[in-house]
């Protein structure tokens, strides 16, 4: 005698071969055609020229027929007369990680004819964290090559995640390094004593230290200064 678990089983499986065509099919089905919308300032055509992207970021044109497609999961896509090309151009190294980030932005140089150097940024792992990247590559009909990682955002690693304060007093630039979580291990003071009062300090997106300053003396007198910390060339 067939026992009712088995019968519940044929089902189960009866369902699953009969619902992942539908699935499919609908998939498939979807409507790509133009569509007209009423605006308020006139009717627009809504026109689809490429689907089958994951979670798109940006895009940039090689010419009038051709589009790079970055997609957050770190791959580069090309679109040619609408058609997207199944072979990703290119393919961030960045592990995509908990928030699935691996590209950002692309770029193309003003004389791509000439040299066909494509840009691109992207999260760049290390040790102490995230930082921004950018590489450059030159396209050959499909794929990129020769890519050379150009510029990293992080011009003093040892101190990632450090606190930089200005102190009127003392007048320095005071860097406050962390160990446990809301819990100072070790001040520096970056500035010996001058004749100037920090008054903010920021760190530029290139990794650059910049100071805003006042002279110590005070008064009326237009000089402030804007001081960027670098590192010395060795």
């Amino acid at each position: 005698m067939r026992s009712p678990y088995s019968a519940l089983l044929a089902v189960a499986i009866a369902t699953v071969v009969l619902v992942l065509p539908i699935q499919g099919q609908q998939n498939a089905m979807r409507d790509t055609s133009p569509r007209t919308l009423d605006m308020q300032g006139g009717k627009i055509r809504e026109v689809t020229v490429a689907t089958g992207l994951f979670h798109p970021w940006s895009l940039a044109f090689l010419d009038a027929r051709t589009i790079l497609v970055a997609e957050k999961n770190g791959r580069l896509r090309i679109v040619r007369d609408g058609v997207l090309s199944p072979t990703p151009v290119w393919t961030s190294s960045t592990s995509t990680g908990a928030t699935g980030d691996a590209l950002h932005a692309i770029a193309v140089h003003p004389k791509f004819a000439e040299n066909n150097l494509i840009y691109m940024s992207y999260p760049k792992n290390g040790e102490r964290g995230t930082t921004l990247a950018v590489a450059r590559g030159r396209l050959k009909g499909s794929v990129l090559e020769d890519v050379q990682e150009i510029f990293v955002a992080e011009k003093f690693p040892r101190w990632k995640n450090n606190l930089f304060v200005g102190a009127l007093t003392s007048r320095q630039l005071v860097r406050v390094a962390f160990g446990q979580p809301s819990q100072a291990e070790r001040r520096e003071g970056l500035m010996i004593p001058i004749d100037v009062r920090p008054r903010d300090v920021q760190q530029s997106p290139d990794g650059y230290i910049y100071v805003v300053t006042e002279q110590a003396s005070g008064g009326n007198n237009a000089d402030g200064m804007i001081l960027r910390i670098e590192p010395a060339e060795q």
